[in-house]
């Protein structure tokens, strides 16, 4: 791999808001076995920018995602639609068993619950809550908190994503994807109804 995650990520060399992190940004998390899902959602202004990194510690393998919305009006009810993303993109693209890694406690701890619909929390959650429960069925979900020093790639991705006025951009820098003239599953994930189903206009997806 030529390029760093962060080198790939901008075009701008000078870009100083890029964030500052180890070329293996997993290197803290070697005791979480299996594929990873980081996510985070910046809102401010009733405007929403998701950041998802889906990273594969076998093969090294990496997926950047980044879209926004304007359907939600506060930052826990965004953090619960990053998450509902983040499970529908797994989905589709067929990453088993994925452990899911957020940096806000409050989330982790009422997914952590084996009966999180019937938690007493705001009930502008619930209709985002009962669509998790429905789409990923009974029992806890398989996610953890994380300290925000190591989620600072998805906490830069969302707030990148929020302001952006790029569309549906695609960058693959997958050497198998290329040399082998596979299809690249992000081009389909570019195209996926998912994104309609979930209010989120796609930025830009990245895959190594």
């Amino acid at each position: 791999m030529s390029k760093s995650y962060i080198t790939a990520l901008s075009n701008d060399d000078d870009n100083n808001d890029t964030p500052i992190i180890n070329e293996n940004p997993t290197v803290c998390l070697n005791f979480l076995p299996g594929n990873r899902c980081f996510f985070d959602a910046s809102w401010k202004d009733n405007l929403t920018g998701f950041g998802l990194f889906l990273h594969n510690p076998i093969n090294h393998q990496a997926i950047f995602v980044q879209g926004k919305s304007s359907l939600y009006k506060s930052p826990m009810q965004a953090e619960l639609a990053a998450f509902k993303l983040a499970l529908f993109i797994c989905d589709f693209l067929k990453i088993a068993n994925p452990l899911f890694l957020s940096d806000n406690q409050e989330l982790t701890l009422l997914l952590q619950n084996t009966d999180y619909i019937n938690q007493n929390c705001h009930w502008s959650l619930l209709p985002l809550l009962a669509l998790l429960k429905f789409f990923a069925g009974d029992g806890p979900s398989n996610i953890k908190w994380i300290p925000r020093d190591i989620n600072k790639m998805t906490d830069y991705l969302s707030k990148k994503a929020r302001t952006s006025s790029e569309s549906e951009v695609l960058n693959c820098q997958n050497i198998s994807h290329t040399c082998n003239n596979n299809t690249c599953p992000t081009k389909q994930l570019l195209q996926a109804a998912l994104w309609k189903d979930n209010h989120v206009s796609p930025v830009h997806v990245l895959c190594f």
